[in-house]
């Protein structure tokens, strides 16, 4: 496990564990759990504020639901879980008790002879719902950080984001940053690592790559890992040798 501890936040741990089958099963209860707490979260609301909260419930249970998936893929994937733990003492309770620790969690998807990780299935933790807000973009800059550390090969974070989380990254972006988002501008031509080369030659090689798709063009997100990463300074690296 590898572990960083944000400076600007503190009282939070920015972790990332590396899915083997010793603890898929733990993650995926950890989805199940999270998913039974939005729907009793939603259900317990009077009518007025349910309708107002509909549009939330839908989109952390279709969330928790894409988070759950990523960890079901076949072997070929490198799969982690990036997240946010309220406990900064103690990493055995963190695992124990992860629904009552996690703030903010999101798979992230890549294998060995490829520049890209996905980023997908970030969610609020719903028994967190009003603890430490905006973590969303710290969370996918922590990602590349710890991916960069992980593998420096890694060039490229690619997702499908809702118009909100894509928004909220973009504007924390320095002006001149390069980044593919149809919505707003497409990958520089001068530059000479395009990304959607790799995504187009990749999504058709299904038996080795099929976490590669190339989904809804208008939602595609791509950015520099080096240049997510560098969004926040994460102190006191730790662990690393056990990612």
């Amino acid at each position: 496990m590898l572990t960083a501890l944000d400076s600007s936040k503190e009282g939070l741990r920015f972790l990332i564990e590396r899915i083997e089958n010793n603890n898929k099963q733990e993650w995926k209860d950890f989805a199940t759990q999270a998913k039974q707490d939005n729907e009793n979260l939603f259900s317990s609301l009077p009518f007025p504020k349910k309708e107002d909260s509909e549009s939330y419930y839908k989109s952390t249970r279709d969330a928790i639901n894409m988070f759950s998936d990523h960890l079901s893929l076949g072997p070929c994937p490198e799969k982690w879980v990036v997240f946010v733990s309220c406990d900064t003492s103690n990493l055995d309770d963190v695992r124990k008790n992860r629904n009552d620790q996690i703030l903010m969690s999101m798979t992230l998807t890549s294998c060995s002879d490829c520049s890209l990780v996905k980023h997908m299935g970030i969610f609020r933790n719903p028994r967190k719902r009003n603890q430490h807000k905006d973590l969303a973009v710290l969370l996918h800059s922590f990602a590349a950080h710890s991916m960069l550390i992980e593998n420096p090969l890694k060039k490229f974070m690619y997702s499908y984001p809702l118009n909100m989380m894509k928004k909220k990254i973009i504007s924390a972006l320095p002006p001149s940053t390069n980044f593919y988002c149809q919505d707003y501008r497409g990958w520089s031509s001068a530059s000479t690592d395009n990304p959607l080369d790799e995504i187009k030659e990749h999504s058709q090689n299904e038996s080795k790559c099929f976490w590669i798709e190339l989904g809804t063009p208008a939602k595609l997100f791509i950015i520099r890992l080096e240049d997510l990463a560098n969004l926040f300074t994460f102190s006191k690296t730790i662990n690393s040798t056990h990612c």
